[in-house]
């Protein structure tokens, strides 16, 4: 099928903007940069979804509206590829991916689903070492030790990632169901898609640059805005658990700051509550202490502050 001029195709991406649904993997998938994409929808009335239908058939792809048990989102899933078998392909990655029984098995058709999404072979490879655990035991996918090392210069904000609900997955508190009672994403912020295998990663990078020219070029708000929202510094809390900073000035191991962005990030609220008095991060080697004119307001054991404005 072949693909409507980009005028018809970046009005209809406008529309779908505009009733909230997230547009930066489906746009990566029309003009292809990856293969095939996966997301929650945020609303599923018909009108949404059949303007959802008419950007597949403007853009030649081919669109799945699903829910599975699997995937217990509120709202149905969308998927969509150029290639229809890939569909078909993924559905049955899922299938058996739910009924494995051991470890090994899940990994395989983890890293299946991966190279179907079109991710990079090395982070895939980082995500289902990652996934290997113990029945029960917290994921640390959010920062898995990789990402625990920070490089020395600031990181590059396309690869931050950590608006995305895949983020999210896992850990001690049942966070995953919390996630999915209060919808499918955290914040509709993201370029990269999958979480990278490092800060380096030269394919997730080369992506986010692409992609975010391709929205700069279609939707230059929503562009402006992503970039806003991924420069912003985070105080890592631990593995899993982050909270974006507003307001920041300054930088590397300490920053003032204004406030907090408000994400799902199941900070504690004795954590929350600890940064809403204070306003200055200073890094230390046992974690980030607080502080506000001068005078210490507490500490959080363990954290780190990572610096996203890098270009």
């Amino acid at each position: 099928m072949k693909r409507a001029p980009d005028a018809a195709l970046s009005q209809s991406l406008a529309g779908l903007r505009g009733r909230g649904l997230l547009v930066q993997d489906l746009l990566g998938v029309a003009l292809g940069l990856k293969p095939m994409c996966r997301f929650g929808l945020t609303r599923s009335d018909d009108e949404t979804v059949a303007a959802l239908r008419r950007f597949a058939e403007l853009s030649g792809l081919a669109l799945e509206v699903y829910r599975s048990s699997y995937e217990t989102s509120p709202e149905p899933m969308i998927m969509a590829a150029r290639d229809p078998a890939r569909l078909d392909a993924f559905k049955a990655c899922v299938s058996v991916k739910a009924a494995a029984r051991t470890a090994a098995d899940t990994a395989r058709e983890t890293a299946r689903m991966g190279r179907l999404l079109g991710y990079p072979a090395c982070c895939v490879k980082a995500f289902v070492a990652a996934e290997k655990t113990a029945d029960g035991a917290p994921r640390a996918w959010a920062f898995p030790r990789a990402l625990l090392r920070r490089p020395a210069r600031a990181i590059p904000y396309g690869l931050n990632f950590l608006y995305n609900f895949h983020s999210r997955s896992s850990g001690p508190d049942r966070e995953l169901e919390t996630m999915l009672r209060g919808g499918y994403r955290l914040m509709e912020a993201y370029l990269l898609p999958w979480i990278p295998c490092s800060w380096t990663c030269a394919p997730s990078r080369a992506f986010a640059q692409k992609l975010e020219a391709a929205l700069a070029a279609r939707l230059p708000d929503v562009a402006r805005g992503l970039r806003e929202i991924l420069s912003l510094p985070v105080l890592v809390i631990d593995g899993w658990r982050f909270v974006p900073l507003s307001g920041a000035s300054a930088g590397g191991r300490r920053l003032s700051y204004a406030g907090t962005v408000q994400a799902r990030t199941l900070a504690s609220k004795e954590i929350t509550a600890l940064l809403e008095r204070g306003g200055v991060l200073r890094e230390t080697a046992r974690g980030v202490v607080i502080s506000r004119a001068g005078k210490i307001v507490g500490s959080v054991p363990g954290a780190r502050l990572f610096d996203f404005s890098g270009g």
